[in-house]
């Protein structure tokens, strides 16, 4: 009894096309290597993002080296447990904060009197993500604003 045989017409041929197709990827993924560092890599976050939203008449993020230097946002509402509304309120802090793989941003930033909690991520000139300022006043009731969604332009 023999052995079956393995034959596969045309195999040599379907080798050497394979092989064209990989070199040729090979290349392409070279050559846009070699652009992208030639043109100073992927599109750098940096710059001054501003904008509004519902809940925040004025957001303004400074991005600098790849890390949030500075976050501003104005909240109209910024309730108090005892004292009710206490708005608008304007917090300012500087969270140094990375802008980490694929644009993330996520920091709680601020003394404890007034803290900005910020998830975001920048792509294409524009940092859109979610904020909330927490905090307390002078008699140490805690404070909140509302959940603020936003999405702010590089300018």
């Amino acid at each position: 009894m023999s052995s079956p045989r393995l034959s596969l017409p045309g195999f040599p041929r379907a080798l050497a096309v394979w092989g064209a197709l990989l070199l040729c990827g090979a290349l392409a993924v070279a050559a846009a290597a070699q652009a992208r560092q030639a043109h100073g890599g992927p599109a750098s976050p940096d710059g001054r993002y501003r904008g509004t939203a519902p809940g925040a008449p004025a957001i303004v993020a400074r991005v600098q080296g790849r890390r949030v230097a500075a976050f501003s946002v104005t909240v109209r509402n910024y309730r108090c447990e005892l004292g009710g509304d206490v708005g608008p309120l304007t917090a300012r802090v500087e969270p140094d904060a990375a802008v980490g793989a694929g644009g993330r941003i996520a920091f709680l930033s601020g003394e404890r009197a007034e803290r900005v909690r910020v998830d975001a991520r920048i792509s294409r000139g524009v940092m859109r993500g979610r904020l909330r300022v927490l905090g307390t006043i002078a008699t140490g009731q805690p404070c909140r604003s509302g959940r603020v969604t936003f999405a702010v332009r590089r300018r």
